[in-house]
C-alpha cells in the first residue's frame, strides 16, 4: 500500500490531516479545519500542489539577494522519491535554481 491521509480530531477543536507513507511514518501534519468537509478540500488542494508545486527554499543557511529562492529537484539514478522522504537513497537528489 502506498501513503495515505488520515483525518483525525484536533486537540483545539476541529479536524486535522496527516500525510502517512507505506512504513506509517508521518510525514505532514495540516493546520486545524472546522468541518470533515473542510479538511477533505485542504487534501484535495494538497493532492493538488504536490505534484505541480514549487520548492521555496526559506532556510538562513545561505546569503540571499532578495525573497525566497525557487528550487526545482533533479534526479539523479532512475528512482523517483518525494521531498522530505526518509530514506537511504535521498541523498540521490541534488537541488538547483528554476529558471
Amino acid at each position: 500500500m502506498s501513503g495515505h491521509f488520515e483525518v483525525f480530531d484536533s486537540p483545539e477543536g476541529g479536524y486535522r490531516f496527516r500525510l502517512v507513507d507505506a512504513a506509517g511514518n508521518h510525514l505532514a501534519t495540516s493546520g486545524v479545519f472546522p468541518t470533515k468537509q473542510a479538511a477533505a478540500a485542504g487534501i484535495f488542494t494538497v493532492r493538488e500542489i504536490a505534484g505541480t508545486g514549487l520548492v521555496s527554499d526559506m532556510c538562513g543557511d545561505e546569503a540571499k539577494t532578495s525573497g525566497p529562492e525557487y528550487v526545482r529537484p533533479i534526479r539523479q539514478g532512475s528512482e523517483r522519491r518525494p521531498l522530505g522522504m526518509t530514506s537511504p537513497r535521498v541523498h540521490a537528489w541534488r537541488w538547483s535554481p528554476a529558471h
